[in-house]
Formats: structure tokens, sequence, C-alpha cells
């Protein structure tokens, strides 16, 4: 073909001619095929023969280097790992942390995370992480964060790592820890008030107002004497207000005494009638009622208990916890000339029923009530009199709201 053009050239000037010139480093492709006299290179470029593999400087047309840095791993900046994570102000339900915001890294985010067991880099992916924390601020500069929702008097583990983006994190910071408050426990609000009958029917009822005060707990203490037309039993039904109360626990002595605990989670506040029923038509009944606040109202008890016997100390062994109240009630059968019981030593009397309060037909009972601090070992409620008489004791303790 290159033949042709040559006798072509000569035939319309019939002077030399020359083969037009071909600039060396096109592509292969654009121009079908290299011209006679050049070699398509490994780069799919055309070039003389001398010049294929030749330095850039001997005169070929190089490609322009590509950037060093295209394929190449990006530069990962190592995060600055916190080491003054502190515990600050706690509640029963909260714990607040500060650090250092990071000098060095540029950090984009913090990972704040806690746990009830010591917080590991082996343990870091089980730990509770929290939602909400703040972004990094100024490096050097103090944050903060409050983590809610924590369980009162528990021990919990903090730790944090900065972060840029999802495969930059830091090292584990330094662990802290803190425990949650103890709540404050329920407490007894308002005055008690106590009725009632003597062989004159099977319904004792009263008005009584609920006082005011957060988280209440209505309790009522129910006691029977033995009766030639009831035995000691509990009341079929308690209600205030028209609400029927839950039965919590009894102990019942035999033909000689009974005692009783009743409640009602969340009564309104103010005047109601209570309305405690026996399914006898006459007997020596009683019923008090009492308040307390501050206490939970999802879980509000402990493990109740019951005991009954015959001497001068009425005792009853109740499962409690820190921060918990102890509450009991007892029956002792006396007459009218007895001395009055005496509660144990930590024991806050609440309800001593002395006879000469009423007439002559609450000669047959004491009915008693007291509460006193909680304990993790427990606490034995006890009331005592010279006298060896029946008696019969519940008591429960009331755990506080949180």
């Amino acid at each position: 073909m290159r033949l042709l053009r040559v006798i072509a050239c000569l035939a319309l000037t019939l002077t030399a001619c020359y083969e037009p010139s071909f600039q060396e480093g096109l592509p292969c492709s654009e121009v079908g095929e290299c011209p006679d006299g050049y070699t398509c290179a490994v780069d799919n470029k055309c070039y003389l023969p001398e010049n294929v593999g030749a330095p850039a400087d001997a005169g070929v047309v190089e490609p322009e280097p590509a950037d060093a840095d295209v394929d190449a791993e990006p530069t990962v900046t190592q995060l600055e790992a916190i080491t003054d994570l502190t515990t600050e102000a706690v509640t029963t339900s909260s714990i607040r942390l500060s650090w250092t915001a990071p000098e060095d890294g540029d950090p984009t985010g913090y990972d704040l995370r806690y746990s009830t067991a010591m917080i590991t880099e082996a343990s870091w992916a089980s730990a509770m992480k929290v939602n909400g924390e703040p972004m990094p601020g100024i490096p050097g500069t103090g944050e903060s964060f409050i983590v809610t929702g924590l369980i009162a008097n528990t021990t919990y583990y903090f730790a944090i790592k900065t972060s840029k983006g999802a495969a930059n994190t830091s090292e584990l910071s330094n662990v802290t820890s803190g425990t949650t408050n103890v709540p404050p426990p329920p407490t007894y609000v308002g005055n008690f008030v106590s009725r009632k009958q003597s062989d004159q029917g099977n319904v004792v009822d009263f008005d009584y107002t609920v006082p005011a005060g957060p988280n209440r707990l209505l309790i009522v203490l129910a006691t029977a004497d033995a009766d030639g037309n009831c035995p000691p039993v509990a009341p079929a039904t308690v209600r205030y207000g028209g609400l029927s109360l839950t039965r919590l626990e009894q102990a019942t002595n035999g033909t000689s005494a009974h005692a009783s605990l009743w409640y009602l989670i969340g009564p309104v506040e103010g005047e109601a009638r209570v309305v405690a029923t026996w399914s006898c038509t006459g007997g020596d009944v009683a019923a008090t009622a009492l308040s307390y606040a501050g206490v939970d109202q999802t879980s509000p008890f402990g493990a109740p208990a019951a005991n009954v016997g015959t001497g001068s100390t009425a005792t009853v062994a109740v499962p409690s916890g820190q921060g918990e109240l102890v509450v009991d009630g007892a029956m002792f059968r006396f007459d009218a000339s007895s001395p009055l019981p005496d509660p144990g030593a930590a024991q806050v009397p609440r309800v001593i029923v002395e006879a000469p309060e009423y007439d002559a037909g609450l000669e047959w009972t004491r009915t008693l009530a007291s509460d006193a601090p909680g304990s993790a070992a427990g606490v034995t409620m006890t009331w005592t009199t010279p006298i060896s008489r029946y008696w019969a004791i519940v008591g429960v303790s009331l755990k506080p709201a949180l």
C-alpha cells in the first residue's frame, strides 16, 4: 500500500516524493496499524524501533505517569484514646460521665458503653451502647454525658472509644465505675383509723383519708378473736371506695387469734370508706387502715411472713433488703386489765389499740402495727407483754419507688 502511494505521488509531481510525517506515540488502535517502519509497543502505541523502550528524553512521546496515590492504600490517622473518663453526679437511676476531647486524630464521633461487669476489648461488643452521645468538641475541652435508665443500688462500668468512620476507631479508654444510689425507703404518712365489731354483725366500716404523697400504698390490718358465732378468720372482702383490696398474708392461731394484711396500690388521695366484710353473721372482728408513700408501684413487696403462738412475745422474721421498710400487724388475745405489748427496739409503733379507747366489746384483743428499717439480713418484728397469751402476727417488707 505504501508503494502505491509513492507511485501516485511521483505520477502527480514528477518530483521526489516523501512519506507524510507520522507522529510517534499515537495509539495503535487509532491508526488501524502502525505505518511501515514503526512498531506497536507494549503500551499499545506506535514508535520507531530505535525508540521502543528508550528513555523519555530520547524523543519518545511518553504517556503521562499515573498518580502514584490513586491505587495506594489511604493513610489512616491513629485516633487518640481517652484516658480521663470519670463518673461524677449519681442518682438512683443515672450516672454523669466526663472526659476531655482528644487533641489528636480529629475524631468525628464517640462510642460510649456500659456493663455491670468489667469492660475489656474482649467484652466491648457485648457492653450496652448508649444513644445520644455528644459530637466531639474542641480538642482539649471538657465533655460530659448522663447515662439514664439504670437500676438503683447497682455498680456499673463505663468505657468509651473515639471514631472517624466505621473502620477507624481508637483503642479502649480507661474504664471507670459508679454505683447508683439507694432510693429513700417508703414512709408512713397520716394517722391510722381503727374500728371494731363485737357480736353485732359481720361488717366493719369507717371513713378513711388517704394522705398526699407520691407512690401511695393503703394497708388494712384485719383481726379476729374466737367467738361463738364466728371463728377467727380473715374477712371475705375488704374494699376502699368500692375498690377491692388484695390479701397479702394471714396468720390464724387455731380458734384464738387471727391477723391478716390487705393492700391497695396507688389509692386516690382523699377520703373514702373502708368496708371489711366477714362471711359469718356476728363476731369479734376489727380493721385498721394505714397509709405509706414512696412505695414501688409495680413490685411493692418482698416475701411476706406469718407466725402464731402462745406466750409473752409475738415474733416474725421478715425477709427484706437495704432501703426497704418492714411493716407488721399483730393481734394478742387479752382482757381489759392486761398491759399493752411493747414493740421491738427498732420498731416505730403505728397502731396500739387500747381497750379503754373503745367500748367493752374490744376487751378481747389488742390490735398492733409498726414499721422498722429493712436490712439485707432480714428483720425480726416482735411485740412483748409480761403475760402469756395467744397471738398471731404477719409482716412484709415494702420496696422503695425507683
